[in-house]
């Protein structure tokens, strides 16, 4: 009973993450492309981070239910270092290891972005790309094209877990 109610919350959560791939997708190849809006582009940023957060907590989950990791982490540090773990701990394919390189890489990268977007310093659009300066002086560019990539990234992973996890 448990294993069926863990495994429907990963349909859920796949689920979950295709509603805002697709969103995402729309809004920045639809309705951005179209009317070239601050707030849209922050929006497309915002989907895609809970995204790659929803396609981490699947990933975890599907663990979780293969018995391989005890519990499904809440914070952030918490699950990349559980996604480092079972990416080390276990005998996986090349395919997966590239999966879990991959994964890792763009959720490092969410959560970089993630940061600068709550740290809220300065934020401003220059050129067609938005620009998040941080605390400590550095600064991160996001372009339309960048944005597009992560997408593209993400349609990836998720592709990848439907086919093998």
């Amino acid at each position: 009973q448990r294993v069926i109610s863990l495994m429907g919350h990963s349909t859920l959560l796949r689920d979950r993450a295709k509603e805002l791939l697709n969103r995402a997708d729309y809004l920045l190849n639809k309705t951005y492309l179209l009317v070239k809006e601050e707030k849209i582009f922050l929006s497309v940023m915002r989907h895609l981070i809970v995204c790659v957060n929803t396609l981490v907590d699947l990933v975890l989950y599907i663990a979780k239910v293969k018995e391989q990791i005890s519990e499904v982490p809440k914070i952030n540090p918490k699950k990349l270092r559980y996604l480092h773990n079972l990416k080390n701990k276990f005998g996986l394919s090349k395919n997966q290891l590239y999966f879990f390189d991959e994964l890792i890489q763009t959720y490092s990268k969410i959560l970089e972005i993630e940061d600068a977007m709550n740290e809220e310093l300065i934020q401003f659009k220059r050129h067609g790309k938005y620009v998040i300066c941080k605390k400590d002086y550095k600064v991160e560019v996001i372009s339309y094209s960048s944005l597009n990539q992560m997408l593209r990234k993400c349609k990836q992973l998720l592709a990848f877990i439907e086919k093998n996890f």
